[in-house]
């Protein structure tokens, strides 16, 4: 599973720099989204595979890694939210943001 979600990251980054070199593309934006509803999706199973409470839990040794997920894939929904509102506005914001998902 973690080879898998590996694997997505890394995908995700060669995209991320392929969208830069090709920025003209109509299929960027589709593109950012499977890969936003794969993170979601992974991080929603591995919340529901540990409970909730444990998966926030301070005793949990990946708590940190779980809150920078949780936050990422929250940057994501909401940059993507904000594109599809916004359209004309949120452009830069959505610029800044799209780097984050490769930390």
């Amino acid at each position: 599973f973690q080879m898998v979600t590996g694997l997505m990251i890394v995908c995700n980054a060669i995209v991320m720099g392929l969208e830069t070199d090709f920025p003209d593309s109509w299929a960027w934006d589709l593109v950012e989204n499977v890969f936003l509803m794969v993170f979601f999706t992974e991080l929603a199973l591995r919340c529901y595979a540990a409970g909730l409470s444990n998966f926030f839990s301070r005793s949990n040794p990946d708590i940190t890694w779980n809150i920078f997920d949780c936050m990422v894939v929250s940057i994501g929904i909401f940059d993507t939210l904000t594109t599809l509102f916004f359209q004309t506005s949120s452009q830069s914001m959505a610029t800044l943001l799209r780097p984050i998902r490769l930390l």
